[in-house]
């Protein structure tokens, strides 16, 4: 799945004309350290292990953190999962995004809301520009 994932990176951020990525930081979504501890791991962060291996990406794993716990976003409606992601992410203490063209990757599209939190973090400390890759979206039209 992971190369899967990076391929279409790869068709989207690769400059055609100077064989260069146009993007400076690949960021995974993080997990709260809690559901991370109960999980082991973010399956996130495993999907980008093609990302460093094939691009020499620089993937950021530990760029973005949650401040607090989320309630699990499956079966919220689209307002409920607005409110629960609000003021979900920060940028960790130390951190520099000036500039930067980032591309941050979570595993499933729903509504955006998540992606949506942690880009408006990105932009408030001056990320250029944040740009979204998911490994699959969810059909609005099923049930």
């Amino acid at each position: 799945m992971g190369r899967l994932l990076f391929a279409r990176a790869l068709h989207a951020h690769l400059d055609d004309e100077t064989k260069r990525w146009d993007i400076d930081l690949v960021v995974p979504v993080p997990l709260h350290g809690k559901r991370l501890r109960k999980r082991g791991f973010n399956q996130v962060s495993v999907l980008l292990k093609a990302f460093e291996v094939e691009a020499g990406l620089d993937v950021c794993h530990r760029l973005l953190r949650r401040r607090r716990a989320t309630t699990p976003q499956a079966g919220l409606t689209r307002k409920a999962r607005l409110k629960n992601m609000k003021g979900a992410f920060e940028l960790r203490p130390g951190r520099e995004v000036k500039g930067q063209r980032i591309l941050l990757v979570d595993d499933v599209f729903t509504t955006g809301s998540t992606l949506m939190a942690c880009a408006t973090v990105l932009k408030k400390h001056g990320a250029a520009e944040v740009s979204a890759l998911v490994f699959a979206r969810r059909d609005r039209g099923a049930a």
